[in-house]
């Protein structure tokens, strides 16, 4: 009989021979992380030797102290041999011997250190997190004996090659645990909430962790936003429950802007005729912040005073509005007005020298002005008598109609659609589609708002669209606005805005700023 055929060649076999052999599973019985750590330095430093030699204590006393493993942080070597009288060049020594001695023996044991194991579970289950924070529940879980710095938890890992899935950051000057691999979010999800505070006023934590989720090409909690901006001492709540909130010192904020021009030419107003204004100015894109939250930006303003739904303020219209093209618009007005047929209007501004295109541009777009009626406008929040705006409507204005439709087609191909937002349509996110354009629109869009954010998905069956019930809460909608939809059919994507009155349907225009009557 033949011998049978080797299971490997004579240089397979060289090479199996040089793989290390894990010669035995070694486990440190203690109590808490700390004693755990103590033991694993002196078993694989000094073996069984460590407590009989004094220079082998010291040294173990010393890399513990060095490296965290007591709770209390990394040390600096200076600070080290401070410490135990020793020069830097002797701690560097000490510690490279000593973590020599620990590589050489992780090749030939496998070391379980469970309670290093659970308090880096401990930390995971809480990121992002506040360092002291998540150092204390260490101790509160029965971890460790006290809190422990996560700087020595760190390097514990590190040594046993355990991977820690998490990282430590500095932002504002506190200190966080986030998640390993979004070092960069923090930055990112400031950035994100400075520009919209300086654009919005306002913001929403679900729209600052939407946008920075779309940069960082990975999920960021509204909890890691919330966690972060809260290192902000000039954040203040505007609605704690559904996540408003504002940056109380950023100096250029275009919401509280459009807030002074208003309320400089109509004071005290009721607070939904200041969110018209402010959703009527075309930098605004469409955007109104909820009333309540409105109400309560006022009341933190010192220059305002609130009284239930009414704002009142001392601001003065000529100084707020001083130099500027509305400024001519309000002294008309207020002189002759506070509310005048277009005709009449325009007369006498191109009389005072406004050209023409600009005066309807601001009649279109200005906070401070109201469209009460067709061809009828006036200084917002004006007092009006019962049927004064009815006198200056002539029989021919009367029979006008506004180019308003509920759907249409635009120049290059895309669909738009109008609502008025109801009761219904904010409970259940539903919105209805015309009969006539359901054959374009079936199917799955991507939904964003005017100025680029990213709201999720929708689609349309039928004569319905569904699941708007996100937009809706993010961007303050309520009863009665009215809401304008832009649908790329080609691209799938629908852009959408919203806005107290008929303005918000010259978002999508793309000819010039002259009003169609």
């Amino acid at each position: 009989m033949t011998d049978p055929l080797p299971l490997f060649s004579d240089e397979q076999n060289t090479e199996i021979s040089k793989i290390p052999v894990i010669k035995k599973t070694t486990a440190f019985e203690a109590q808490s992380l700390e004693e755990e750590l103590k033991r694993f330095i002196e078993r694989t430093i000094g073996g069984e030797n460590t407590l009989q030699r004094e220079g082998l204590r010291r040294d173990c006393h010393l890399l513990i102290f060095l490296l965290g493993f007591d709770g209390t942080g990394t040390k600096t070597l200076e600070k080290v041999g401070r410490t135990f009288k020793l020069t830097r060049e002797r701690v560097r020594q000490i510690q490279s011997k000593s973590l020599s001695k620990i590589g050489r023996f992780q090749k030939s044991h496998q070391v379980e250190l469970p309670f290093l194991d659970r308090a880096i579970s401990q930390v995971l289950s809480l990121i992002p997190v506040k360092k002291e924070i998540a150092e204390s529940s260490l101790a509160l879980a029965g971890i460790s004996e006290k809190s422990f710095l996560l700087s020595g938890l760190r390097k514990a890992a590190l040594l046993t090659e355990k991977i820690l899935g998490f990282e430590i950051i500095e932002q504002e000057k506190v200190y966080y645990a986030i998640p390993l691999g979004t070092r960069k979010a923090p930055k990112t999800i400031m950035h994100f909430a400075k520009r919209a505070i300086e654009h919005y006023g306002v913001a929403t934590i679900d729209d600052i962790a939407s946008m920075s989720s779309e940069k960082m090409g990975r999920e960021i909690t509204p909890e890691f936003v919330t966690l972060i901006l809260s290192s902000k001492k000039d954040l203040s709540w505007l609605d704690s429950e559904n996540n408003w909130f504002w940056f109380s010192t950023v100096p250029r904020n275009q919401l509280i802007y459009l807030m002074r021009k208003i309320l400089s030419v109509s004071s005290p107003i009721d607070v939904s005729i200041l969110r018209a204004g402010i959703g009527r100015n075309h930098r605004m894109q469409g955007f109104m912040p909820p009333r309540h939250v409105l109400l309560e930006l006022c009341r933190q303003l010192s220059w305002c005073k609130v009284d239930g739904r009414t704002i009142e303020t001392k601001l003065n219209w000529e100084e707020e509005l001083k130099g500027s093209t509305e400024w001519a618009l309000c002294a008309a007005l207020k002189e002759q007005g506070p509310i005048m047929r277009k005709e009449d209007l325009e007369k006498t501004c191109l009389e005072l020298g406004m050209k023409y295109n600009t005066l309807n541009a601001y009649l279109t777009f200005s906070p401070i002005i109201h469209r009460f009626a067709i061809s009828v406008y006036g200084l917002r929040g004006a007092k009006v008598p019962p049927g004064f705006v009815e006198s200056l409507v002539s029989d021919i204005d009367r029979t006008k109609r506004k180019t308003l439709l509920d759907s249409g087609w635009t120049e290059d191909g895309s669909i738009w659609i109008s609502h008025r937002v109801s009761e219904g349509m904010l409970k259940n996110g539903v919105f209805t589609i015309p009969a006539g354009m359901k054959k374009y629109l079936e199917g799955t869009y991507t939904l964003k708002t005017i100025d680029g954010v990213n709201i999720g998905s929708f689609r349309i069956k039928d004569n319905a669209g569904w699941s708007l019930g996100g937009f809706y809460r993010r961007r303050g909608a309520e009863e009665g606005d009215y809401m304008l939809m832009l649908f790329d059919i080609k691209s799938r994507v629908a852009w959408i805005a919203l806005g107290e009155d008929e303005g918000v349907l010259e978002m999508f225009r793309k000819q010039d700023t002259e009003e169609e009557e």
